[in-house]
């Protein structure tokens, strides 16, 4: 898991943030108290968090962001 800065924001939700641990870039991912309390307490995220894209739930896991996976993880060419 990535070293994230967890804020909770005025209107209850939580904002998720941090670099890339590949291209150090930013990144930013805000979602309910209740979907982070059940990440938090073992639930997958996919299933914590199933209105986030593939790449928000990435980050999160893995701390890599999804421009720098899909370079990783990129098909050779030819």
């Amino acid at each position: 898991m990535p070293e994230l800065k967890i804020y909770k924001t005025p209107d209850g939700q939580y904002t998720l943030s941090g670099n890339c641990t590949y291209c150090n870039i930013p990144q930013v991912v805000t979602v309910t108290a209740q979907a982070y309390y059940n990440w938090d307490h073992g639930m997958f995220v996919q299933n914590a968090f199933p209105n986030l894209s593939k790449d928000e739930r990435e980050f999160l896991v893995s701390g890599i962001c999804g421009k720098c996976f899909d370079k990783m993880f990129a098909e050779p060419e030819e």
